[in-house]
């Protein structure tokens, strides 16, 4: 398939917003349950909402390959302040998003 940037850029924004509007959901059920299971959620959405937002409109998505090499090289992670529940869990689902992205480019889907 060809690669399209816009609707690349157009894809991550997308999940971008959805993540986010997860979050102020979940932000409500976490403070309304003693369960960890609302927290972990809420901080793997955010990462979610951090990763892609931050794909969004990048010069980078021009191309499939320059996007893989970005990929491969970005190590720093945006530090969630006091929205995440835990950072390790924030981290852990950030590399996730990272990874599975990674894996779909390379392997054209």
């Amino acid at each position: 398939m060809k690669w399209d940037w816009k609707r690349e850029s157009e894809r991550f924004l997308t999940v971008a917003r959805n993540a986010e509007i997860r979050i102020s959901e979940l932000k409500y059920k976490a403070s309304r349950s003693s369960s960890s299971v609302h927290k972990m959620d809420h901080d793997e959405n955010l990462a979610r909402a951090l990763f892609y937002g931050h794909l969004h409109g990048r010069d980078f998505l021009s191309t499939r390959e320059l996007l893989i090499a970005y990929l491969q090289t970005l190590t720093a992670k945006p530090h969630p302040g006091a929205e995440a529940f835990s950072l390790e869990t924030f981290e852990r689902a950030w590399e996730h998003e990272k990874s599975t992205l990674l894996a779909q480019l390379k392997a054209g889907t």
